[in-house]
């Protein structure tokens, strides 16, 4: 049944409703990367959220980075294709869940590198993709903005990232990636792919 914002779990409701687009279980197929495409007007927004993303198995500390990358095409029809040049503009500000001091990151590069490229034992967090139905005409970068916790053996650092690509400006976002950008498989933790529709 669809998930229904700010009403029960029904099919009858009425109102906007989350589809899943897409999931990924890295418990039980390890790999690297989680993506989903060919999104199109019917929603409002996409999101995707992720729990316990790591490479470590319990009771061990092997580390995971976190990376995003965007689908891009002219209109939204088809799956895009994947922007992998020099053009993520991407910045963060977090604070550690022990102190009240805010610290600020960024950088520009071949992907959106969340937390500027730090690892972490896991990962859980949400990404939103807003689409817009004259996006193209709007000349503007498109981009996605994100809440992440990045988890250690006895921290946990919060943090809101955003990124844009600096060559979208005609073009919309069609679909994302995100991956370890170390090229190493996910051993545990779940990615799932959320579509809002509109009423």
């Amino acid at each position: 049944m669809p998930l229904y914002v700010g009403a029960q779990n029904t099919s009858t409701q009425p109102g906007s409703k989350w589809e899943v687009l897409g999931t990924t279980n890295f418990e039980t197929s390890n790999g690297s990367y989680s993506e989903n495409t060919g999104w199109t007007t019917d929603y409002q927004l996409v999101r995707c959220a992720f729990s316990y993303l790591g490479r470590s198995s319990t009771g061990s500390n092997t580390y995971a980075s976190l990376s995003c990358r965007f689908y891009l095409a002219d209109a939204y029809s088809g799956n895009g294709s994947l922007s992998t040049g020099n053009n993520y503009q991407h910045s963060n500000r977090y604070r550690d869940a022990s102190s009240s001091d805010i610290n600020t990151q960024a950088d520009q590069g071949s992907e959106w590198k969340f937390f500027n490229g730090n690892s972490a034992l896991y990962w859980d967090g949400e990404i939103t993709f807003r689409i817009g139905t004259d996006a193209t005409n709007r000349n503007t970068y498109k981009h996605a903005t994100a809440r992440i916790e990045m988890h250690d053996t006895s921290a946990i650092s919060i943090g809101d990232d955003y990124a844009e690509d600096v060559t979208s400006s005609s073009k919309v976002i069609v679909g994302a990636k995100i991956y370890e950008h170390g090229g190493n498989n996910f051993i545990q933790g779940r990615v799932t792919w959320y579509g809002l529709k509109y009423a």
